[in-house]
């Protein structure tokens, strides 16, 4: 078990600003308050909905509890590692492949794969997402960073946060551009009518994206490459589909995969690079897409 503290940087609720500050689910946050392991300026609280002032110190032990049957679930899985040290591991994920332990799916994820490769894992975000710092959806490819150590995985998250890990992606859409270099500026929130997708809305939050058009085909495709500004779920998807350029084989945001026979969405994380939060060293890595992207695109050729 280990020791945590922070000062706040929001007025609200004590669950709230465990979740926002540290990145987990609010019933995570909510678990540890309710096991007494959080103190607000050296004083247990036990109450979720204890109000928190901006600037207060908190403290909080995290362990990893573990499932019932006293071990959580190792499952082999293919991923390729592109960058490892002993603070963090950056592999090319599968399409295919969920990224962390959910309801509904216990054993066939990212996080069971890397257990059962004995990979250290930070666990400050709890037994569901050892050493996930971020996510990719389960169907979209490519570059993704895992955190061996609480302190990394701490780092990392605010290097994310303060936009300091520059990402790019490339995805084959539906349509072609008039402009073939630009930036989508929207916002995006829970979509009202379907909690499961997301949305532009007005009330959302800012989401930035950059793009270029690569190559184009038959004047119906386009290949571009994406640079993340904001991080918001499901950004390019739902930018995509708002700008009347659907990913193709992305069911969800409404990319046909019929005609071209695409499995799945064909989006894919290109690159990662950021200054290394431990070593100062320039991190750059670049994943290859998928056999199955690439034989797409090659029919289209």
């Amino acid at each position: 078990m280990n020791l945590y503290s922070f000062n706040s940087n929001y007025y609200d609720r004590l669950d709230k600003v465990i979740s926002k500050t540290l990145d987990v689910s609010r019933s995570y946050a909510q678990k540890l308050i309710k096991s007494k392991e959080v103190k607000v300026d050296d004083v247990l609280i036990d109450r979720s909905s204890s109000l928190i002032k901006v600037g207060q110190t908190i403290s909080l032990k995290f362990c990893v509890t573990k499932s019932k049957d006293n071990a959580l679930i190792k499952t082999k899985a293919d991923y390729i590692i592109l960058y490892e040290d002993k603070y963090l591991l950056i592999i090319n994920k599968p399409a295919g492949l969920t990224t962390h332990i959910g309801a509904g799916n216990q054993s066939n994820t990212l996080v069971n794969a890397l257990l059962y490769d004995n990979v250290h894992l930070s666990n400050i975000a709890g037994e569901d997402r050892l050493g996930i710092v971020h996510r990719l959806d389960k169907d979209t490819s490519g570059c993704l960073v895992i955190a061996k150590d609480n302190d990394t995985h701490l780092k990392l998250k605010k290097m994310f946060k303060e936009k300091s890990i520059q990402r790019t992606y490339v995805a084959l859409v539906e349509g072609t551009f008039k402009e073939h270099i630009g930036m989508w500026s929207t916002n995006i929130g829970r979509n009202p009518k379907n909690r499961q997708k997301m949305a532009v809305l007005p009330e959302g939050r800012e989401a930035v994206t950059k793009y270029k058009v690569i190559e184009e085909y038959h004047k119906k495709y386009s290949l571009v490459e994406f640079e993340l500004i904001t991080g918001r779920t499901h950004q390019i998807r739902v930018h995509c589909k708002y700008f009347n350029k659907p990913i193709v084989g992305d069911k969800k945001y409404g990319g046909s995969s019929t005609k071209l026979k695409a499995k799945h969405q064909l989006l894919h994380a290109k690159s990662l690079s950021f200054i290394h939060p431990l070593t100062g060293q320039k991190v750059y890595v670049e994943a290859p897409i998928n056999e199955h992207f690439e034989n797409v695109l090659n029919k289209l050729k």
